[in-house]
């Protein structure tokens, strides 16, 4: 069939471009540090900026409504820059080996502010580029209502709304750089301008470093990935001139106020069918591992990363365990090298494949990561379950002891006393016959021992509460205090302490004579 017409590209895909694409408006600063890292790159890799000098600034003016994200990468030139940032879906960068390669994460700002502008310039360009876009215009022409508007194509989005301009770079004030700057901040999106909130987002979604001094295992993760991955680098990204590290510290606290400690890293390859190595990284080595680390630490789970980048978030591989909150109870992340892992548009997952690269990474996490440790949660549970018996006989005999050497309160106390020793007793010599290490097998066996002897003083000791009383009371009246003592244990079976309300019993008794 002849087509009559050229096909439209209608200008409700911009909406998809921009408020459609992220669920949390925070995903904006990921996109422009993720070009701002590319331009870096290249930068570096040109010769223009030394390794370690890459910086990106981000500047919150809450009061103002004014984000500012200015990187000093490699730039555009201004030759070119003009058609780039207005063109969209068409990237000029080099493959899939960079991290934004699809050339819309620019546009994302636009959802969330009044005016979005771009300024940028290369080494010896004598020109600043600024690329200003109206996004109130946008948001207007996109409202399904207006019917002036009918008709229009994204082309007439960009040619209504966009424009470019040069500026003569007389103070040159960098030699290269690029710069976004959104103003009017929609106070719907107040998140944007919450600068602790920003801080923490890019603490664990951004290619920062470590803080050495809160987790001294940052510096070998660094400079092991920086050898032996090839998109692996770390920058200098300042909020608000305070720079931003990741959250990991050695110290990693639990819910009830408890907390545990990073005793070692351990690394991690994951391998695919052929046993090629597509992607490295590392997991902490907690101490007693008894418990998640509570989500308010921003460290939980191991995280899947990309040109060291964040991949959906702490719940990614919650799957790939037998339990899905036992992801929660590690730290660590998992960094791609095969550039057949291709994020997606959202960056929340890897794009579907042809040859099953996606599946084969998450299986391969499953079999050799989630799993094993998956076990090894559980392993530890049943010893502590297995500790938790041995020390709940310790406290027991502690009792047993001090009553008998007070007296029992008639015969059910005595033969209820009898029946909780043994009871624990029959529980010990169960779990003896599953333990499997020698020392908890040699810990049993004592406390058994142990429950033996005390057993053997009980039934030696006829020694009764009623003793304790002095001899102003007659046999007859000690033998009714006995009973009534029995009654008081049977009867008030239900509180708290009845042991110690007889004893105060005979207190009062032996200053009544």
């Amino acid at each position: 069939m002849n087509q009559t017409k050229d096909p439209k590209i209608g200008r409700f895909l911009f909406d998809s471009l921009t408020l459609g694409m992220y669920d949390d408006p925070l995903c904006v600063f990921r996109e422009y540090i993720q070009n701002s890292a590319d331009a870096i790159d290249k930068a570096i890799n040109s010769k223009a900026l030394s390794a370690t000098a890459g910086e990106i600034s981000i500047n919150i003016d809450e009061i103002n409504r004014i984000v500012k994200i200015e990187d000093n990468g490699a730039g555009i030139n201004s030759k070119d820059a003009g058609l780039i940032l207005e063109s969209i879906g068409d990237s000029n960068k080099a493959g899939l080996s960079e991290r934004g390669f699809r050339g819309i994460g620019r546009l994302g700002g636009m959802a969330y502010c009044a005016k979005l502008i771009f300024e940028t310039t290369t080494a010896n360009d004598k020109k600043i580029t600024v690329n200003e876009w109206d996004c109130l215009k946008i948001a207007d022409m996109l409202n399904p209502l207006k019917k002036e508007h009918k008709g229009a194509v994204l082309q007439d989005i960009i040619k209504s709304c966009s424009s470019v301009r040069s500026i003569e770079d007389v103070e040159r004030k960098a030699d290269h750089y690029f710069k976004v700057e959104l103003h009017n901040v929609n106070r719907a999106q107040d998140k944007i301008l919450n600068v602790s909130a920003v801080r923490d987002y890019i603490s664990q979604v951004a290619p920062v470093p470590f803080n050495h001094q809160k987790f001294p295992f940052g510096k070998q993760i660094d400079e092991k990935f920086r050898k032996e991955i090839h998109n692996f680098n770390i920058f200098h990204v300042i909020v608000n001139y305070e720079e931003v590290f990741k959250p990991y510290t050695q110290t990693v606290h639990l819910g009830k106020g408890k907390t545990d400690t990073i005793k070692d890293i351990v690394d991690i390859d994951v391998k695919d069918k052929a046993g090629k190595i597509i992607a490295k990284g590392w997991r902490g080595d907690r101490n007693k591992l008894d418990a998640a680390i509570l989500k308010t630490e921003l460290v939980d789970g191991i995280r899947v990363r990309t040109g060291n980048i964040l991949i959906g978030d702490e719940d990614l591989l919650d799957d790939v365990f037998k339990e899905k909150r036992f992801n929660a109870w590690f730290i660590g992340e998992i960094h791609t090298m095969e550039t057949r892992l291709v994020p997606n548009a959202r960056r929340d997952d890897f794009e579907e494949d042809n040859d099953g690269i996606r599946k084969t990474f998450y299986s391969s996490i499953k079999r050799d990561i989630g799993y094993p440790l998956s076990d090894e949660i559980r392993v530890k549970s049943k010893h502590r379950s297995k500790e938790k018996v041995v020390k709940k006989a310790e406290q027991m005999l502690l009792k047993v002891k001090d009553t008998a050497g007070i007296g029992f309160v008639g015969k059910d106390h005595r033969n209820d006393t009898i029946k909780n020793v043994k009871d624990v007793k029959k529980e010990l010599e169960e779990m003896y016959i599953k333990a499997k290490k020698p020392e908890l097998k040699n810990d049993i066996n004592k406390k058994i021992k142990d429950i033996n002897d005390t057993l053997a003083d009980i039934s030696r000791d006829e020694m009764n509460i009623t003793s304790k009383i002095n001899e102003r009371y007659s046999s007859k009246e000690k033998k009714l205090i006995e009973t009534i003592f029995g009654l008081v244990y049977e009867l008030y079976g239900k509180t708290n302490d009845r042991v110690s309300l007889v004893e105060r019993v005979v207190k009062k008794l032996n200053r009544s004579r």
